[in-house]
């Protein structure tokens, strides 16, 4: 009894490490995943990842590259201002739509859900020319290092009396 008791224990540990750490390989397939990305990656390469990413798309400004490199050709886009999913329409949308804003960064990191799905968030302010900052979160689904689903939301930052507001 032990012994069956140990081993079920076992399988079911097993089982959802390999959860957590293969997420699905035929989204990672079925939606396009670039060469450039790996279905079985690590958490530390999941973030690695989604790191280079951001510095890419905030930082270094070039939304071509960093969607190029890591989301899927099918990616699924509920960004409501964008009118369609897919790779090539973020590319096109966000190189159209890029502007002058200086971008802080101000976190950037993954987490799992309770299934072992991957989600990376980047928090950060967007200062346009104008001077009328934002502080917006994208959240990407990632299938191992792969980025296949994105939200956002960002509001505009008004004076405050808490000293904390936003970030």
């Amino acid at each position: 009894m032990r012994v069956t008791a140990i081993s079920i224990t076992l399988l079911s540990l097993i089982g959802s490490i390999s959860a957590r750490t293969l997420d699905d390989p035929d989204e990672f397939t079925s939606l396009g995943c670039p060469a450039t990305t790996n279905a079985n990656a690590s958490p530390a390469e999941q973030l690695a990842a989604w790191e280079d990413f951001a510095d890419l798309l905030y930082i270094r400004k070039s939304p071509r590259d960093a969607l190029l490199k890591y989301a899927a050709a099918g990616y699924i886009n509920h960004a409501p201002h964008v009118p369609e999913s897919g790779r090539d329409n973020a590319i096109d949308y966000l190189s159209r739509n890029k502007g002058s804003n200086t971008v802080q960064l101000r976190h950037v990191y993954i987490g799992f859900d309770k299934n072992g799905t991957t989600y990376a968030t980047a928090h950060f302010q967007a200062t346009p020319e104008n001077g009328n900052s934002s502080a917006s979160v994208d959240i990407s689904r990632m299938v191992g290092s792969c980025l296949v689903e994105h939200w956002e939301a960002g509001q505009k930052m008004d004076p405050s009396d808490n000293p904390i507001a936003y970030f």
